[in-house]
């Protein structure tokens, strides 16, 4: 039992924050239940040493935060879903203008297993990291998925047996893991 009430520890400037307070924030522009698990993603692979981590908990704007993407499912829904998630490579223009870039977002240890509730979740790309764990068969419930990128990581396991029942699937990508 997870529990997405408990604090992580940030630095000092953060002071001692919850991380999921912000999912109460009357602007949240995702439901509650989708910032909580953007919470808990953000905790399970170690936020704190994200190479970019742009806009996490600054704003109640999630399609400000660096690699979410939010979509309006309805006509006159104030809230928007989450439905990519691109935590993968980064690159911006320096102040000099230099392209720089980076493999990977520095993720590491785990995936949460309330990750597959985004249930309007269409693309997901973390590839380049060091997470590591399974990719568990409940990934398959989620019918919209269009592409996974996973390439490059340290899962192991093995993989879900049941792709074929996401019709809408284009590309899976998991080249490059520890899978059994």
């Amino acid at each position: 039992a997870n529990n997405l009430s408990a604090p992580i520890q940030l630095p000092n400037f953060f002071l001692s924050v919850n991380l999921s307070d912000m999912c109460l924030h009357p602007d949240l522009t995702i439901p509650a239940s989708e910032c909580l698990v953007l919470v808990e993603l953000f905790s399970w692979t170690n936020g704190l040493s994200w190479t970019n981590r742009a806009g996490w908990f600054k704003t109640a704007n999630v399609e400000n935060w660096f690699g979410i993407r939010t979509t309006a499912w309805s006509i006159g829904d104030p809230l928007r879903h989450v439905d990519g998630i691109f935590l993968h490579k980064s690159s911006w223009i320096d102040e000099n203008g230099i392209v720089s870039s980076w493999n990977g977002n520095n993720l590491v240890w785990t995936l949460p297993v309330t990750l597959w509730n985004l249930s309007y979740l269409k693309d997901f790309n973390v590839s380049r990291n060091t997470i590591s764990g399974t990719i568990p068969n409940s990934i398959t419930q989620l019918t919209g998925l269009e592409q996974v990128w996973i390439r490059n990581n340290l899962f192991s396991g093995p993989l879900p047996t049941n792709w074929s029942s996401i019709k809408t699937l284009k590309v899976l990508d998991a080249n490059t893991n520890q899978f059994t």
